[in-house]
C-alpha cells in the first residue's frame, strides 16, 4: 500500500481461533477500548472481510487456512 504522502507499507493480518476459560477482555494499552466477548448469535455489526474470519474461525477441523 503507498500512502498520498509516498510512504509504502505492508500488512499482515492473522486471525486465531481461540477457546473462552474464563475472565473478561481488556485492553492492555489503551488502544481497545471496546473489547468485548458476544455469543455468535448476537455479533456486533462488521465488515464482509471480518464476517468471513469468524465464519472460518467457527467452522469444524484444525486445519490451518491460508488465504492470499
Amino acid at each position: 500500500m503507498t500512502y498520498a504522502n509516498g510512504d509504502r507499507s505492508q500488512y499482515l493480518d492473522l486471525t486465531f481461533r481461540f477457546r473462552y476459560v474464563s475472565g473478561d477482555p481488556f485492553p492492555a494499552d489503551g488502544e481497545n477500548t471496546e473489547a468485548a466477548w458476544f455469543p455468535l448469535d448476537s455479533l456486533p455489526p462488521m465488515s464482509e472481510e471480518m464476517s468471513a474470519r469468524v465464519r472460518a474461525a467457527v467452522e469444524p477441523g484444525d486445519v490451518a487456512s491460508f488465504v492470499a
